[in-house]
């Protein structure tokens, strides 16, 4: 390629020290001239194999920045997150320290990359030996890029975020919107030039000989360990001096060089091994240092054609204040790990960091004890035959064969349960009595209820729980009592999630019908933020639960998810008995309650099990299916809730240990039906069979995810994998189908009364998470709202002209 005026090295480094400004900008000015300088003088190919190159010797240090990068501007999880955050800040009381949790944490994490890089590169990076002094100052110019940054990047792309997000955020006025993102994408710009003005800004004059320092990165280090880390040899590795020697050379020549050859035998060090180290005889640039050790005292003179002298770099003495960033940022990244934790999930800490800060927090963590590992590897056990990296990461796979992976919490001695033909009958011949009481009359059939809720993690949750508290107000308006006329309820997931707060308040803790306030109160509960302690013990606690043989409760995500929703309901109950701790089988007060059943999947198996009030007796595989029939004697309420909301990823299999060692595993009830209506199937199966249901008009309620999706998908690329993938998938959506509409249809065939009551299709715009920002909860309440209009389908076939309700007080006639 054409080489049009292009300056050689020297030149280039007298010109990039014209920018001597310590602005952002003229930092960034500067690198793009040694950008276009490269460019000019490398093949496109040496250009691109070179950045490459220096990028993929960082390392894993790379791989938390795509992940964020991820989380806040791609998932929809992400952006609420930070809408959740901005609430907070709006909120009465204003609470700014998740935002602050949200900057310390991208505060750590940015100075962490940026040391993390360096030391990995310094370590790897040994092309100085052997390739051109162009493309040594290319991959100079990478590694401060990369090392620039990755410093910066943590917080443009909170920044863009935020960005992304305010314009999202619908509900909030437009001078709110300003205000409230606006201080927050100022304050993060201002910690943005406070890290520049330390890691860029060169305080010392400019008249100063040698490299000018700056308080943090690079610069910051004492000039010998710049210049020993710039000539890029590989910060550990052996640095080889050699001369030729003369028998490389013919005439005068030779004896020219047998001069220099017969000087090193008489040294006037009196060590003629040590000339390399003499500054008589070395410039100041190619003197060795004296801390250098020399490996090949006595076979200086073995190498072919040159006299060779290897020296080993005492990491200690070379490079003392390097690695005193390193092992200050590594042992600071430990103990912070520990110390978050160790925290209770019933702490209000989590809260106060908040997830977002938690997750930049744990990156941060993650970075520096990476470089700690390193450090290990190359300065500690240097001459170990396998690295720390490699043994830790065998010990892990170890442990996991000997860890109890997440046992499930075990409440107490095993409750005797009632087959649940007879508990039907029980609470039939209760509400029998009540109907015909409060009627006056007995109707030829007595409308029974049944609510079927679909999975979809807290956004179907919250669906369901407000869908039937803003219905049972709504008919209370009609003097239609909708809680007792409830016998089963079905759930998966956060399906589940909503059908257990429901049950909970109308059936466990009783909370009155006119409560004026439930709805408020059923909000805040689903607002709460059981997310943070999920990420705080998934990303710290868990982690440290890998290097052990047991799993530690305090440590357990599944745990602190269950205790975050004991904490809220604690709040929703306001100093009442708290039923999310109680046991799940509550001993028998009287009066028959309808049944909860839970839906979850067998690992081991495949088989949709359950956690339920009641046994079914005649279901198919019933005693391997039912885990409280012998795989568990009990549980608290919240765990048996989790048992279905294990959510891919978010939330670990429920293990159950059985007789002789044998463990299985539960995860999220949707992997095999995701509707809740395959098990009202079998619930139907079982009532069929009883007196009392000849006597009904069963009504379901099915309250889904979303509408059925019409269109299937088209694969058009990687057809032999992505086939696969979507056929395994798609089974579960088949299933669901299936099991819904053979439901509709036995109810139809029974005479009863099968309401749909999907999402909206707007429901696209509510992320799946375990916390909801207020601008999913009122897209949620908005669209049932539309559904419990008086004019609704949903009324309007709930209220077919042959179905006589219980009435909530006598009726007069």
């Amino acid at each position: 390629m054409s080489k049009r005026s292009i300056p050689n090295n020297q030149e280039a480094f007298n010109q990039a020290q014209d920018f001597q400004s310590n602005g952002l900008l003229q930092i960034i000015r500067k690198g793009i001239f040694l950008i276009g300088l490269s460019w000019k003088q490398l093949r496109i190919r040496d250009f691109v194999a070179d950045f490459f190159s220096v990028l993929g010797s960082i390392g894993f240090v790379s791989v938390p920045a795509f992940l964020v990068g991820f989380i806040f501007l791609i998932l929809s999880q992400g952006r609420d997150t930070l809408l959740v955050l901005i609430e907070q800040m709006l909120s009465s009381p204003h609470n700014w320290w998740p935002f602050f949790g949200l900057v310390i944490g991208v505060l750590l994490w940015s100075m962490a990359s940026e040391l993390a890089i360096r030391y990995a590169i310094s370590i790897s990076d040994n092309s100085g030996m052997n390739l051109s002094d162009e493309r040594v100052l290319w991959r100079k110019t990478v590694q401060k890029l990369l090392a620039g940054s990755f410093l910066l990047w943590p917080g443009i792309l909170v920044i863009i975020a935020f960005f992304v997000t305010m314009f999202n955020a619908e509900y909030l006025s437009w001078p709110d919107r300003l205000v409230y993102f606006g201080i927050s994408i100022l304050i993060i710009i201002g910690m943005l030039f406070a890290l520049s003005f330390l890691y860029f800004h060169k305080f010392e004059p400019l008249d100063k000989k040698g490299p000018r320092r700056t308080k943090l990165g690079h610069r910051s280090l004492p000039p010998q360990e710049q210049k020993w880390i710039d000539k890029l040899y590989g910060i550990y590795n052996n640095h080889i001096f050699s001369l030729p020697k003369p028998t490389n050379f013919i005439g005068r020549y030779r004896k020219e060089t047998q001069g220099l050859v017969n000087f090193y035998k008489s040294s006037p060090k009196g060590d003629p091994n040590e000339m390399p180290k003499d500054k008589n005889v070395l410039s100041k640039n190619n003197l060795i240092p004296l801390e250098f050790h020399l490996e090949n005292r006595d076979r200086i003179q073995d190498s072919v054609g040159v006299l060779k002298w290897v020296y080993r770099l005492p990491p200690f003495l070379v490079y003392p204040a390097f690695h005193k960033q390193v092992y200050k940022m590594a042992l600071s990244a430990l103990i912070l790990l520990i110390m978050i934790s160790i925290i209770p999930a019933e702490w209000p800490v989590y809260d106060h960091i908040g997830a977002a800060g938690l997750v930049c927090l744990a990156f941060a963590c993650y970075t520096g004890l990476y470089a700690g590992l390193l450090f290990v590897d190359k300065v500690i056990l240097p001459r170990s035959p396998i690295g720390i990296r490699q043994l830790l990461l065998i010990w892990v796979v170890i442990m996991s064969f000997i860890n109890q992976d997440h046992p499930v919490r075990i409440y107490g001695k095993k409750e005797n349960r009632n087959d649940i033909r007879v508990h039907f009958s029980d609470w039939f011949a209760g509400y029998k009595k009540d109907v015909d009481q409060r009627l006056g009359y007995s109707p030829e059939k007595y409308p029974v209820v049944f609510v079927c809720a679909e999975g979809g993690a807290f956004r179907t949750g919250a669906y369901t729980a407000l869908f039937l508290t803003q219905m049972e107000a709504e008919l209370i308006r009609r003097n239609v009592d909708l809680r007792h006329s409830i016998f089963a309820m079905s759930g998966v997931s956060g399906g589940s999630v909503g059908l257990g707060f429901y049950n909970a308040a109308a059936f466990r803790s009783n909370i009155p019908f006119r409560d004026t306030v439930r709805v408020e109160k059923t909000r805040k509960f689903f607002m709460n933020d059981s997310l943070s302690p999920l990420i705080g013990k998934m990303f710290f606690g868990e982690f440290l639960n890998l290097f052990y043989w047991k799993m530690a409760d305090r440590f357990d995500r599944a745990v602190a998810l269950e205790k975050s929703w004991e904490g809220a309901y604690g709040k929703f109950v306001d100093g009442a008995r708290n039923t999310y701790g109680d046991e799940f089988i509550l001993p028998d007060t009287g009066r028959a309650k309808p049944v909860l059943l839970i839906n979850t999947t067998e690992v081991e198996t495949g088989r949709q099990c359950w956690v339920s009030g009641a046994s079914l007796p005649t279901a198919f595989l019933a005693t391997q299916r039912d885990l409280l029939a012998n795989k568990v004697s009990s549980t608290r309420y919240s765990t048996a809730i989790n048992f279905s909301s294990r959510f891919p990823l978010f939330s670990p299999g429920a293990a159950i240990s059985l007789a002789h060692g044998h463990r299985l595993h539960y995860l999220d009830g949707g992997y095999v039906e995701n509707t809740g209506t395959g098990a009202m199937l079998e619930i139907l199966d079982e009532l069929r069979s009883t007196d009392a249901y000849k006597m009904i008009r069963p009504v379901v309620i099915s309250l889904r995810f979303s509408e059925v999706a019409k269109d299937t998908t088209d694969l058009k690329a990687l057809n032999e994998l992505t086939e696969i993938f979507f056929g395994l998938y798609n089974t579960r959506v088949g299933r669901s189908e299936w099991s819904s509409a053979m439901l509709e249809k036995r109810i139809k065939a029974d005479s009863g009364i099968f309401i749909k009551a999907p999402l909206s299709p707007e429901e696209k715009k509510i992320p799946m998470n375990w916390v909801l920002s207020e601008q999913s909860m009122n897209r949620i309440q908005a669209d049932i709202k539309i559904k419990l209009h008086p004019d609704s389908s949903v009324f309007r076939t709930f209220f077919r002209k042959d179905v006589s309700y219980l009435p909530l007080k006598l009726v007069s006639h």
